[in-house]
């Protein structure tokens, strides 16, 4: 069995927060503990250097019309699946 330890959670808010998927409060808190953890704002700076590399260096691709098609009708009506 794995698991999660409150490090692997915080790095998975920061993960979260840089994806912009927080709401206001807990995106402050994220904030607010990384201003009391050099550890933790440095590896928010290293998870955001990563991120940027590897959105210039990729190509965005689009998913398959069909992919798109069902994930819309799914959205318009969620209890049909």
């Amino acid at each position: 069995m794995i698991r999660s330890t409150s490090a692997d959670k915080k790095v998975l808010l920061l993960h979260t927060y840089l994806d912009g998927e927080l709401d206001h409060v807990t995106a402050l808190s994220v904030e607010q503990q990384m201003s009391m953890e050099p550890a933790l704002a440095a590896e928010y700076e290293r998870i955001k250097s990563l991120h940027r590399f590897i959105h210039d260096r990729l190509p965005r691709e689009m998913a398959p019309a069909r992919l798109r098609a069902r994930i819309e009708a799914r959205v318009r009506n969620p209890r049909n699946g």
